[in-house]
C-alpha cells in the first residue's frame, strides 16, 4: 500500500541504524529460495520496498509515543485555527471563509490519522511476513501486474486503466504436515467508459492468492460467478458443465480450452461433494470469487482485503495483534485445504 513520502512527514524518518538493522533482517531472509509464480521475482526492488517499511517499524520502536504527539500536534493546530477562523467568518460574514479555514486547520491532523492507519496495515503485514520468513512488498508494481496477466489472463487481464499490484507476499505455508508454496497480493484495476464529459471510472481491488501444486495440470480452467453473460455464452458455445449440486451449478460457471467431451470429465472429478460445498461457502463469504487451474498453480481470487479490520493499534502499542495473525491464517489453512483436497484428483 503506498504511504505519503517523507518530507510532510519528516518525523518518522528513518536513522541510518533503522535502515542498518531493516538490511540486515531482509538480508537473513532473503537467502531462502522463495518461489514466484510468474519466474519474475525481483529481489532488489523487494529489498528496498521492504527496508523502507521496516526501518519505519524500527524507528517506532526507539520512539513508541510519536504517533499520540503528532495528533496532539494536530488536534492543537485544528483546534487554534478552528478558533481564528470562527471571528475571521463573522467579520467578513462569509460562511466560506469559516469552512476553508476549518479545512486548513484540521488538514494536518486529518493526514497524519490516514497516513498511521496506512502505515499500521502496512506494518502488520510486514510482521505477519517477518514471523513466517516470507518476503513482503507492500508498494505498486505493475511490472509485476505485467506478468500475472500474462500467465494468468482469466483473472488479472481486467479493467482498462491504473491495473497494478500491490501488498505482496511470496513465501511457503504448512498445513497437515505439507509445505505449500504460494504468492498472494491486492490486484487493482479501473474500468474507464465514455469520453470527454460523459466519462466515467470506477475501480476495483481483488485479493489475490497463488498455490503451487506438486503436479502440472494437463487441463486449464477457469471457474467464475455464474450469471446472465455466461449463461448466454454456454447456451451458444455448448460448453457448460454441471455437477450433481444445483446450488453449486447456480453458483460457478466454467471457462476452458478445447471441446466439452475432453475437458468435462476431469473437472468435474476435481470436485467432490465436499469440495462443492467448501466453495459454495466460500463465495458466499467472498465476493466475485474466481478459481483458475493452470499449469502447476491454482489461483484464488476475490473482493476484499487480506485483513478487512486491522485489530493492531500501534498508539497502544508497537506490535501485532494476535487477532490480526488469526485472521490470515484461517483464511491461508482454509484455501490450502481446499487446493490440497482439490489436487488429489487431478491428472
Amino acid at each position: 500500500m503506498k504511504l505519503p513520502g517523507i518530507g510532510f512527514f519528516e518525523f518518522l524518518k528513518p536513522s541510518n541504524e533503522n535502515i542498518l538493522k531493516a538490511e540486515s533482517e531482509f538480508s537473513q531472509n532473503s537467502n531462502k529460495k522463495f518461489w514466484d509464480a510468474t519466474n519474475s521475482l525481483n529481489l532488489t526492488i523487494v529489498k528496498q520496498n521492504s527496508v523502507n517499511i521496516f526501518s519505519k517499524y524500527e524507528k517506532l520502536k526507539q520512539d513508541p509515543q510519536i504517533i499520540s504527539k503528532q495528533k496532539k500536534n494536530g488536534v492543537i493546530i485544528g483546534v487554534i485555527g478552528s478558533i481564528i477562523s470562527i471571528p475571521i467568518a463573522i467579520l467578513t460574514q462569509e460562511f466560506i471563509v469559516l469552512i476553508f479555514g476549518l479545512i486548513i486547520s484540521w488538514t494536518y491532523y486529518l493526514s497524519i490519522t490516514a497516513y498511521y492507519k496506512n502505515l499500521a496495515i502496512d506494518l502488520v503485514k510486514a510482521q505477519i511476513a517477518k514471523e513466517n520468513n516470507w518476503l513482503y512488498d507492500p508498494e505498486k508494481n505493475q511490472s509485476k501486474w505485467n506478468d500475472l496477466a500474462r500467465y494468468f489472463p482469466e483473472i488479472f487481464q481486467k479493467g482498462n486503466k491504473d491495473r497494478y499490484v500491490e501488498d505482496t507476499f511470496w513465501g511457503t505455508y504448512q498445513n497437515n504436515n505439507k509445505t505449500t508454496h504460494f504468492n498472494s497480493g491486492r490486484f487493482s484495476y479501473t474500468v474507464e467508459t465514455g469520453s470527454g464529459k460523459n466519462r466515467s471510472s470506477v475501480k476495483y481491488h481483488k485479493n489475490y492468492f497463488i498455490f503451487a501444486i506438486p503436479k502440472e495440470l494437463k487441463s486449464r480452467f477457469h471457474m467464475f460467478p455464474e450469471n446472465i453473460g455466461s449463461k448466454i455464452g454456454n447456451f451458444f458455445s455448448k460448453k457448460e458443465i454441471n455437477t450433481e449440486s444445483i446450488e453449486f451449478n447456480k453458483t460457478f460457471a466454467f471457462s476452458y480450452n478445447g471441446k466439452k467431451g475432453d475437458q468435462a470429465l476431469h473437472i468435474v472429478k476435481t470436485l467432490s461433494p465436499a469440495m462443492q460445498e467448501k466453495l459454495i461457502k466460500l463465495a458466499k463469504e467472498k465476493n466475485d470469487t474466481n478459481i483458475l487451474f493452470a499449469h502447476n498453480t491454482i489461483t484464488f481470487c476475490f473482493d476484499g482485503y487480506m485483513i478487512n479490520n486491522p485489530k493492531t493499534n500501534l498508539e497502544k502499542e508497537i506490535k501485532l495483534n494476535n487477532e490480526d495473525k488469526k485472521e490470515i491464517e484461517n483464511q491461508m489453512n482454509y484455501l490450502i485445504d481446499i487446493s490440497n483436497q482439490m489436487t488429489k484428483y487431478l491428472d
